[in-house]
């Protein structure tokens, strides 16, 4: 079988729509890493001075090597707690629970 035959499989919208696929799993992926090290960061802290993520972001992070302004990683980093916030007492529920409270 080729790689490309032009079959249904091979159409323009059937490659974009694999791309868009393999890049939102390779989006999710690389987030769920980011995550992983800001919170093994803030778990290996015990510095007094350092005073958390955000001190660390603010004295360690390097925009000029990253193109990525501190303000935009805080501003992630802030949603993406408040999501893991949600997601995890969510997980806390039972399905009685959640029903009750109209999430499912």
């Amino acid at each position: 079988m080729p790689c490309y035959d032009g079959g249904p499989s091979s159409s323009k919208e059937n490659i974009l729509q694999n791309n868009v696929t393999l890049l939102q799993y390779e989006k999710a992926k690389l987030e769920a890493m980011l995550c992983g090290i800001i919170r093994a960061i803030e778990a290996y802290n015990t510095d007094e001075y350092l005073d958390g993520i955000y001190t660390i972001i603010e004295n360690y992070f390097d925009e000029k090597e990253s193109g990525i302004k501190k303000q935009e990683l805080i501003a992630w980093w802030e949603k993406h707690n408040k999501n893991d916030i949600k997601r995890k007492a969510l997980e806390k529920l039972t399905e009685e629970e959640k029903e009750a409270l109209g999430l499912v």
